[in-house]
C-alpha cells in the first residue's frame, strides 16, 4: 500500500510540474484560443477575424510590451468608430495586465536594456507627488460635488489615465521605444485622416460649418479634437525626420507629414491655428541653434497656408467669422461666473454641465443660450473647466503636473545636446513641442482627459530616463561643464577618479 501511495504521489507531482511549465501553459492557451476562434468563425466571420487579430496582438504584447504599446497607439485615434474604440480599450487592459505581471519589469538595467520600472521617476519625485495629489484632490471633490453620480462617472477616467501614464512612462523608457511610440502616434494621425478623406462626411454637429463648408472629422468624430491630434503628429513627424538617417524612411515620414498637413487644413480649426502659432514661437525660443531651420519651416508653412486660403474662400470665411467661437465665449462667461461663486473647491468634478443652466440669467443676454440650457456643453477650455469644477487647488495641481512633464522633455533635450547627440535631441524637442501644442489646444477644448495628451505627457519622463541612462560622451564630443549645465544630476558630472600611484619600479 505504501508503494502504491508513493507512486500515486510521484505521478501527481510529475503532472503538476508538467502543467506548470511555460510551454505547457502556452500550448493549452493556444488550443483554447484556437477553439474559441473556430467557434466564432462558424458563428460570424467578422467576429472570428477580429478575435484572431486580438489574439495575435496579445501574443505580440506578451513577447514585446513596447511593441504592444506602439501597436495600440494608432487605435486611440478612432474613438468615433465603436469597434476600434472597443478594441483599443481591450488592448489597453492587456498592456496594463502584462506590465503588472511581467517578471523583472522593475529590475535594474541589464544587457543594454533600459530600466523599465518605477526608477523612471527616481529623479522626478515632484512629478509623482503632483500626479498623486491631483488624483486625490479629484477624488475628494465627490464630497462637495453637486451631483455625485456625474463626478463618479468621470473620476475613473482620471485614474485610468494616471495608470496609462505610469505604464507608458516606465515601459517606454529608452530612445528606441520613444521613437517607436512617436512613429505610432504619427501613423494613427495619418490613418485617421485617410479614413476621414475616403469616407469623409460633414461634421454631424455642424454639417456645413460656420461658412458652409464641410469639416474633416476623421476617426475622432470631432474636427477640433482631430486638429489638435494632427498638429501634434505633424510636429512629431518633423522631429522624426531630423532624427533618422535612413533616406527611405525619411521620404515615408515626409509623405506622412504631407497627409497630416492636408488633414489639418481640412479640419478648419481655428484653435489648431492658434496652437500652431504658439508652438512655432516656442520653437523659436527653445531651439536657439536651429532657429534658421525653424524659421524656414515656419515660412514654408505660412506660404502653404496662405496659398490654400487664397484658393478656398469658404475656409477663409470660417477662419475669420465673428461667431463668438461657436458659442465658446458664452460658455466661458458662465464658467467664470461659477468660479466667482466657488473659487476654492469648485462645484465638483464633471459638474459644470449640471449647474451651467442656473447661471444663464446672472451672465446676461447670451446668443448661444441653447448650448447651455437645451444642449448642455462643456466649457471648451480645459483649464477654465478645471477651475470651475475643482477650484484653484485642482487647477493649480493639473497645471503643475503639465509643467513637470514638459520640463522632463526639456531636460532630456538639453541632456542629449550636451552629449552631442543631435538626433535624439531633435526627437526630445519634437515631443516637447507636440505636447505643448496639445496643452495650448486645451484653451479651446475640454481635453484634460484626452488619452493622446496623456500619452505625450508620459513620453517626457520616459525620454529623461533614457537621456540620463545614455553613456557619457568623449572629450571631443562634449565637456563635463556643458553636461553639468544641462543636467546637474547626470552621472557624467561626477569627478574623475584620481590617477593611481604606481610607485617606483
Amino acid at each position: 500500500m505504501q508503494a502504491v501511495a508513493l507512486e500515486s504521489a510521484r505521478r501527481r507531482s510529475a503532472m503538476a510540474e508538467w502543467f506548470g511549465r511555460p510551454e505547457t501553459v502556452l500550448a493549452v492557451a493556444a488550443t483554447a484560443a484556437a477553439a474559441l476562434i473556430g467557434a466564432a468563425l462558424a458563428e460570424r466571420v467578422w467576429v472570428g477575424l477580429a478575435l484572431l487579430v486580438f489574439m495575435l496582438y496579445v501574443a505580440l504584447a506578451a513577447v514585446d510590451l513596447q511593441l504592444g504599446i506602439a501597436l495600440w497607439t494608432p487605435a486611440l485615434f478612432f474613438e468615433a468608430v465603436p469597434a476600434l474604440n472597443l478594441g483599443a480599450k481591450a488592448a489597453g487592459l492587456v498592456i496594463i495586465l502584462f506590465w503588472l505581471t511581467a517578471p523583472g519589469r522593475r529590475t535594474q538595467r541589464t544587457a543594454g536594456q533600459a530600466v523599465v520600472g518605477f526608477s523612471v521617476f527616481r529623479h522626478q519625485p515632484g512629478l509623482v507627488a503632483l500626479g498623486t495629489l491631483l488624483l486625490m484632490w479629484l477624488s475628494l471633490s465627490l464630497l462637495w460635488a453637486v451631483d455625485i453620480g456625474e463626478a463618479a462617472t468621470d473620476l475613473w477616467h482620471w485614474w485610468a489615465l494616471g495608470l496609462v501614464f505610469v505604464v507608458v512612462s516606465t515601459a517606454m523608457a529608452e530612445v528606441r521605444a520613444v521613437r517607436l511610440a512617436s512613429g505610432a502616434f504619427l501613423a494613427g494621425a495619418v490613418l485617421s485622416v485617410t479614413v476621414g478623406l475616403i469616407g469623409a462626411g460633414p461634421d454631424p454637429k455642424n454639417p456645413a460649418g460656420s461658412a458652409g463648408t464641410a469639416r474633416l472629422q476623421g476617426g475622432a468624430g470631432d474636427p477640433n479634437f482631430l486638429a489638435a491630434w494632427l498638429l501634434a503628429g505633424l510636429i512629431l513627424a518633423v522631429g522624426l525626420i531630423a532624427a533618422t538617417r535612413n533616406r527611405t524612411l525619411r521620404w515615408v515620414l515626409v509623405a506622412a507629414a504631407g497627409v497630416d498637413a492636408v488633414g489639418l487644413a481640412s479640419t478648419l480649426s481655428r484653435g489648431a491655428f492658434v496652437a500652431a502659432l504658439a508652438s512655432a514661437l516656442a520653437a523659436l525660443v527653445l531651439l536657439r541653434r536651429q532657429r534658421r531651420q525653424v524659421a524656414g519651416l515656419i515660412l514654408l508653412g505660412a506660404v502653404a497656408a496662405a496659398a490654400w486660403l487664397s484658393t478656398s474662400p469658404a475656409a477663409w470665411q470660417r477662419m475669420t467669422a465673428n461667431d463668438r467661437g461657436d458659442g465658446r465665449v458664452d460658455l466661458w462667461m458662465v464658467a467664470w461666473s461659477i468660479v466667482r461663486d466657488h473659487p476654492i473647491l469648485g462645484v465638483g468634478l464633471n459638474n459644470y454641465t449640471v449647474v451651467e443652466s442656473d447661471y444663464v440669467r446672472r451672465v446676461g443676454p447670451i446668443p448661444w443660450v441653447d448650448i447651455i440650457v437645451s444642449r448642455a456643453h462643456e466649457v471648451h477650455n480645459s483649464y477654465l473647466q478645471l477651475l470651475a469644477e475643482n477650484g484653484i487647488v485642482g487647477s493649480a495641481l493639473f497645471l503643475a503636473f503639465l509643467v513637470a512633464c514638459l520640463r522632463a522633455a526639456f531636460l532630456a533635450a538639453r541632456r542629449f545636446e550636451a552629449l552631442g547627440d543631435r538626433r535624439n535631441a531633435a526627437l526630445a524637442n519634437a515631443v516637447l513641442l507636440a505636447t505643448f501644442s496639445m496643452t495650448v489646444s486645451g484653451l479651446f477644448l475640454s481635453n484634460a482627459v484626452d488619452k493622446r495628451l496623456w500619452f505625450l505627457l508620459a513620453l517626457g519622463p520616459a525620454l529623461l530616463r533614457a537621456a540620463v541612462d545614455s553613456p557619457c560622451p568623449s572629450e571631443k564630443n562634449s565637456s563635463p561643464e556643458r553636461i553639468s549645465a544641462a543636467d546637474p544630476s547626470s552621472p557624467c558630472t561626477e569627478r574623475s577618479p584620481r590617477p593611481v600611484d604606481q610607485g617606483i619600479t
